[in-house]
């Protein structure tokens, strides 16, 4: 739960100033640079498989259930916290953010050991 507990203060004290970067180009490029589209789809997915990771080495702790589908809740960990970090962006205010914080722990708890 840590990487998500990350995205909890994003909003307000990003890491990087201007949002996530990832995002910012995600949106910019799909439509107007192919190039920069592929690049970004590249660092999506070595985040994705990060997830996946942490996932299977939770199932090899015992700390999650064997029979979870990683790819599934590491694209649904990745789309819940993107799309609160732009809404929370938008409103100026972590209310979004900390909904998709607890439905993710809610997620998470569901698929423990």
């Amino acid at each position: 739960m840590a990487i998500i507990h990350f995205f909890e203060s994003y909003v307000t004290k990003p890491p990087i100033k201007g949002g996530c970067p990832l995002l910012n180009v995600a949106i910019e490029a799909d439509d107007h640079s192919p190039h920069l589209r592929k690049k970004a789809h590249t660092i999506l997915e070595v985040l994705k498989e990060s997830i996946v990771t942490i996932l299977s080495n939770g199932i090899q702790f015992g700390q999650l259930k064997k029979n979870i589908d990683k790819e599934y809740y590491a694209t649904v960990i990745i789309a819940s916290l993107e799309g609160a970090i732009m809404m929370s962006k938008l409103s100026k205010t972590n209310s979004d953010i900390q909904i998709i914080i607890s439905h993710l722990e809610k997620v998470i708890k569901e698929i423990e050991a």
